[in-house]
């Protein structure tokens, strides 16, 4: 009411601390940028950066209002109704907030402090569709951290929380971006010795969003359920010649050492196709909202009705997913 009041009418409230798909789904409508004034720091609440993700997958341009001093927009109007203009027109887009907020309260001169940035912004930064404006934020945090740029992106292509940590998967780093998490994931499944049974189910061809890869992993799941083997090398025998180079190419990928080991294999299989399958999910959420509003300028209320629900059903399983 008080925003409303010094003359900004196109204001709602979230009637929480965080937006909820449905009002996510409502502003996707009716405008293409959202400007969020929370009394509370947007970079540490995970429901609020849930919100964001999903402003962003709806194709929804975000940034964000500095209350500075005063604890609400509700005081700030009251106090200084011309000085919450001047935060409004000097909104911040969200991804400049989120490594603004983690500098500020982290030491980002020492390696903790790093550490903890890199633990915040990064998985972030790696949830950005568009690669051009995920780059731009990656050169930013490189800068902010003071560290190579290849390093700051290797760690959001992994995702991992410090891009000083040594994992098995550390010679990889290049590897994963020259090749795409889907092609890693193909050269890591073939890498063992036997097909991994639960991923088979989980994975769908339509999870993949190269046609060639997605040809693959259906011919694999085909025959694994038409002969029942497991062996790859005995799988392998019967690869069509159309496949042949491609397989190869996966072949010479230069997979660790470490995932020798059954276990830690499996557990790394894992893990990348859980990242596959959110990546899908978001894929299709991007192209119904898309949908939601081609409906809605139609007027078609059934269609929109429709896709709105099958929006919500994604992101419960989005939110869900795991292997």
């Amino acid at each position: 009411m008080s925003v409303h009041g010094v003359g900004v009418t196109n204001v709602v409230a979230s009637k929480g601390t965080a937006l909820t798909e449905k009002q996510v789904v409502t502003l996707s409508r009716i405008c293409e940028n959202v400007a969020l004034c929370f009394d509370t720091d947007l970079a540490g609440d995970a429901a609020q950066r849930r919100g964001i993700e999903l402003l962003e997958i709806a194709g929804v341009g975000v940034k964000v209002i500095n209350l500075g001093k005063y604890k609400d927009p509700d005081e700030f109007c009251r106090k200084d109704a011309g000085g919450f203009k001047g935060a409004l027109e000097q909104a911040v887009n969200i991804y400049d907030y989120f490594i603004e907020s983690a500098a500020s309260r982290f030491d980002a001169t020492s390696a903790d402090g790093k550490k903890r940035i890199g633990r915040e912004v990064l998985p972030v930064l790696a949830k950005i569709s568009d690669d051009l404006v995920r780059a731009h934020y990656i050169d930013r945090l490189s800068k902010v951290l003071d560290i190579d740029v290849s390093l700051v992106a290797a760690a959001v292509d992994k995702k991992v929380a410090s891009v000083y940590a040594f994992e098995p998967q550390e010679e990889l780093a290049s590897n994963k971006r020259v090749l795409g998490l889907e092609e890693y994931f193909l050269a890591l499944f073939l890498f063992g010795e036997e097909a991994e049974g639960r991923t088979i189910k989980f994975l769908k061809p339509s999870d993949f969003s190269n046609n060639q890869l997605a040809n693959f992993w259906k011919w694999l799941r085909d025959i694994i359920k038409a002969s029942g083997a497991t062996s790859f090398s005995k799988i392998l025998k019967k690869l069509p010649k159309n496949f042949t180079k491609f397989v190869n190419d996966l072949y010479l990928v230069n997979i660790s050492p470490a995932f020798g080991e059954r276990q830690l294999w499996a557990a790394e299989v894992a893990k990348v196709a859980v990242r596959l399958k959110q990546a899908s999910l978001k894929r299709q959420l991007q192209q119904i909202s898309k949908s939601i509003k081609i409906a809605e300028s139609k007027k078609n209320t059934k269609q929109v009705d429709a896709l709105t629900k099958r929006f919500n059903d994604l992101v419960k399983q989005q939110k869900e997913v795991i292997l």
